[in-house]
């Protein structure tokens, strides 16, 4: 049984990978297609999440796009504790 389990784990894990990989382009999709600023801001916070362990480049651009729709829009970004 536990022989059958890992045999359906290893097939599953392509499935797996190419479903964590379509997330990000999910949310570039939102952001390009957004309307409002309140929807690109939260979308620029989710994808800033997203590439904030595996791509520190990409996440980096979204948090710049993220403070320049808060300052357009003179909104004040929480911050973390020290």
């Amino acid at each position: 049984m536990k022989k059958i389990l890992k045999i359906t784990l290893l097939l599953l894990l392509p499935f797996f990978a190419k479903t964590q990989l379509s997330n990000p382009d999910s949310l570039r999709n939102i952001l390009r297609n957004a309307t409002t600023d309140s929807v690109r801001h939260n979308t620029c916070v989710e994808l800033y999440y997203n590439y904030s362990e595996a791509n520190r480049d990409s996440a980096l651009f979204y948090a710049e796009k993220r403070l320049t729709l808060a300052k357009q829009n003179n909104q004040k970004l929480a911050e973390e504790p020290k």
